[in-house]
């Protein structure tokens, strides 16, 4: 398994988060968050009962700045899971899983 640096795993993960966040906040400017929630809320057969407040700059900065440090954060740890479990796997210790590579004696 090739290993993961975790800082540009977060910095990507991040990124992606504060894309979606802004398209959202582009949605709530131009009026049409309200049809959106209800939308997705409908999908996850869940009845529409929240509302959405009017676009304010301060409150979508704030989204963006927390989108963007909890998607680092995932990002990175994801990438210290994946580093710590390939070190485990050249160790063989998931071999009792029956996933890792076997060697040609035992194939």
């Amino acid at each position: 398994m090739t290993r993961i640096n975790p800082h540009r795993a977060g910095f990507v993960v991040g990124v992606l988060l504060v894309v979606v966040h802004a398209v959202w906040l582009g949605i709530v400017a131009l009026g049409g968050g309200q049809a959106v929630g209800d939308f997705v809320l409908r999908t996850h057969m869940m009845e529409p009962g929240m509302q959405v407040q009017p676009f304010s700059a301060t409150d979508g900065a704030l989204l963006l700045v927390m989108a963007a440090v909890v998607g680092y954060g995932l990002g990175a740890f994801s990438a210290v899971v994946w580093n710590v479990s390939a070190w485990l796997e050249s160790r063989h210790v998931f071999g009792w899983l029956g996933g890792g590579r076997q060697s040609a004696k035992h194939a």
